[in-house]
């Protein structure tokens, strides 16, 4: 399947495999095996969406937020990356998301804080 994309996507110059070596490409597993376990040097603003949902709870909780939007992802990483139980977020009144679909079991899981 890679082989058939690759003569659509001449921008991308290395494909990773994850399941198992395969040729032509970097296999997961190689390329984990080089990292030497150091943060990586990257500037990241703060209207950042990732720093936004790395510092996730704590602005709702301190602001007092009442609505959100986001899409689907970025929820998702929230859930399961923070401890939400931690945070007092029951000022949160209504969120919205939307570019792609909601799992139902996400949807659960938000309501339920």
């Amino acid at each position: 399947m890679v082989n058939q994309l690759r003569p659509r996507l001449p921008k991308v110059k290395n494909f990773i495999s994850l399941e198992s070596p395969a040729p032509n490409m970097t296999y997961s597993h190689d390329l984990l095996a080089t990292y030497r376990g150091e943060e990586p040097d990257v500037q990241v603003e703060e209207d950042d969406p990732l720093h936004i949902i790395n510092i996730g709870l704590q602005p709702i909780q301190d602001e007092r937020a009442t609505h959100m939007t986001m899409v689907p992802t970025h929820l998702v990483r929230m859930l399961a990356l923070l401890d939400v139980n931690k945070y007092n977020i029951s000022s949160m009144k209504l969120m919205w998301y939307g570019a792609s679909a909601m799992l139902l079991e996400v949807l659960r899981t938000s309501t339920e804080i």
